[in-house]
């Protein structure tokens, strides 16, 4: 892939990346926080922070519904658009997926 491509479609991914994290912000705010599929916008944040939301280990859910739903979704986010230029930008890599 063109580096230039790859460039623009990185920050793009930061773009909705960002743009996902300051909705959710915004929703938790306005929901005044995650009523466990309670709240007027419980189903929005959740699509939004998935597919994280549903692996998190019980310390993550301890830091509070902020850091679950909002913070550690965008982190993963980051990580994994990250990982994928990584990835992209370097055309001798190899990824391997073994169904073992």
């Amino acid at each position: 892939m063109n580096q230039m491509r790859v460039k623009s479609a990185f920050l793009v991914a930061l773009a909705l990346v960002a743009a996902a994290f300051l909705v959710s912000a915004l929703l938790f705010d306005l929901n005044r926080g995650f009523g466990a599929g309670h709240g007027r916008y419980d189903l929005a944040i959740g699509i939004l922070a998935s597919p994280w939301i549903f692996i998190w280990p019980i310390w993550v859910w301890q830091m509070g519904d902020f850091a679950a739903v909002v913070v550690a979704p965008f982190v993963m986010n980051l990580v994994v658009t990250a990982l994928v230029r990584l990835i992209l930008r370097n055309k001798h890599t190899v990824v391997v997926i073994s169904a073992h």
